[in-house]
């Protein structure tokens, strides 16, 4: 990791940066009333891994998020303890700088690291090699943008809807369509009447600003055909199902304000600057049996290359405390939250009954 000097900011965000990369260090769907409306696509997608001149890529592979690249690479031979060097500058910058090492996997013959603290939107150039020699790959890759380009947006009525949202048309890599509350706000309330709030089946998809009361069981799940999704900016409250009585209400396990179950394919989903709080149950306490009950998000068994950050997930009273705040299965395994290339920092959990950030899984890739 590369400490920034004189910046408290980025020391802070770093202090909270909780970073799952290669080595495991690391239209329809709305309401009928909905009137869609076009806008202009304000940049274009992220670029691929290029090679850079003098240097072939030679192998190496790099996954970007905002601000971090995972990085791949099989060197010709074992690197001993050292691992794999690596450099990097911004393109355009004169000199490079020294990333951390990469850690070798034997089982794989892999080396694997991180380049962390970076900056949106930007074009790295990243050298790497074997330990004490010059550099044999090399390559360019651009950090997200987060400016995401929009090819449509579909603004919900005002007011309170009493039915979901399904959203099954979504976009392009060209364009996302965006689902978003009226400026006048749009709250969805479904009383306990159906699963979810939102369900999104589609890619390339926006959600945002909306206020989401009263689901069944998980206020957004996120479902097979999804991926390239952003959840930002709403405020999710009073999910969850009846699990038992002890010293309180207890939820059942798991039931979240944003799940995703088994969807293996789900990638590059952003969930930023949304307030989680209150589940209509909660969580048991340690004093009965380890905590089992409601999240704030929930991730089984899904992809990676996912980015949680600027998050509130909070509970006014113990009553409707949290398992883990944000979480999801398995740890220690290849494929546990937050799996692959996943960044997590900035949030703000408050009130679990076990951890704030279960996020232990992903570290065999």
């Amino acid at each position: 990791m590369q400490w920034r000097s004189n910046s408290l900011r980025k020391i802070f965000r770093a202090l909270l940066l909780a970073l799952l990369a290669g080595c495991g260090g690391g239209g329809g769907g709305g309401s009928s009333q909905s009137q869609p409306s076009s806008q202009p696509s304000p940049g274009a997608p992220t670029p691929p891994v290029t090679g850079i001149a003098g240097l072939p890529i030679n192998g190496a592979r790099a996954i970007a998020t905002f601000e971090s690249i995972g990085l791949y690479w099989t060197p010709p031979s074992d690197p001993g303890s050292a691992g794999c060097s690596v450099i990097f500058r911004k393109s355009g910058d004169a000199s490079f700088r020294p990333g951390l090492n990469m850690w070798y996997d034997p089982s794989n013959n892999e080396c694997r690291g991180s380049l962390v603290l970076l900056d949106p939107g930007t074009a790295y150039e990243v050298q790497i090699g074997m330990p004490g020699q010059s550099p044999t790959a090399g390559f360019s890759v651009t950090t997200w943008n987060e400016n995401f380009p929009v090819a449509q947006t579909i603004t919900l009525p005002a007011g309170t809807l009493a039915q979901p949202l399904v959203i099954t048309q979504g976009g392009s890599p060209n364009g996302y369509v965006v689902y978003q509350a009226d400026p006048a706000g749009t709250t969805i309330d479904v009383q306990n009447a159906y699963r979810n709030n939102v369900t999104v089946s589609a890619p390339y998809v926006i959600v945002r600003g909306l206020t989401l009361k009263g689901a069944q069981v998980d206020a957004i799940d996120l479902l097979n055909g999804s991926h390239d999704v952003v959840i930002e900016g709403n405020d999710i409250s009073g999910w969850g199902r009846f699990r038992s009585t002890g010293s309180w209400d207890y939820g059942v396990d798991y039931d979240a304000g944003v799940r995703c179950e088994r969807v293996a394919t789900l990638e590059r989903v952003v969930v930023q600057r949304n307030k989680i709080h209150d589940p209509r149950y909660g969580a048991n306490s340690w004093d009965s049996a380890h905590p089992a009950g409601p999240q704030g998000m929930s991730f089984n068994y899904c992809g990676g290359n996912n980015v949680i950050r600027y998050n509130e997930v909070t509970s006014s009273d113990y009553r409707h405390f949290y398992n883990d705040g944000i979480g999801g299965s398995d740890n220690y395994t290849t494929a546990g939250f937050p799996n692959y290339d996943s960044d997590v920092y900035g949030n703000i959990v408050q009130g679990v009954m076990d951890d704030g950030l279960e996020i232990e899984g992903g570290d065999g890739r």
